[in-house]
């Protein structure tokens, strides 16, 4: 059954709404950041990387124009991974007091599969692609 086509309109927007918010939260001087103890400093902010990034590929997932669905998997993972690499180079060079972390770069990657897998199963465009016989 396809998807109505203002059905996916809404969901385009809302993906480009939280690309913007992650581009945001990933550019904000540590100054805007909220302070939290250094002990758990670690483990929200990965937490954070892998949520933002499980979000944003879920997103695309469904956005994504209708082609087979390794096809899909594949650009979807790979566009979000370089972006989250892209950011780290960019708060490294372009972001005071901001620095690349390979470990975001690992969280980054976490949540894009988690982002894809979680598109593909429950994902409302989850059956494209296959035998519906």
């Amino acid at each position: 059954m396809p998807v109505p086509v203002a059905h996916i309109f809404w969901w385009r927007l809302l993906t480009l709404l939280w690309w913007l918010t992650t581009f945001y939260l990933m550019v904000m001087p540590p100054s805007d950041l909220p302070t939290i103890a250094f002990s758990e400093t670690l483990r929200i902010d990965k937490l954070v990387h892998i949520s933002m990034f499980a979000i944003l590929a879920f997103g695309l997932m469904y956005v994504w124009p209708k082609q087979y669905l390794p096809v899909r998997v594949v650009w979807v993972t790979v566009i979000v991974v370089v972006y989250g690499i892209v950011m780290e180079l960019v708060q490294h060079y372009f972001i005071p007091f901001r620095s690349f972390e390979w470990l975001d770069i690992v969280a980054d990657t976490i949540g894009a599969i988690v982002g894809v897998r979680l598109g593909k199963k429950i994902g409302p465009r989850r059956n494209e692609g296959r035998n519906q016989n």
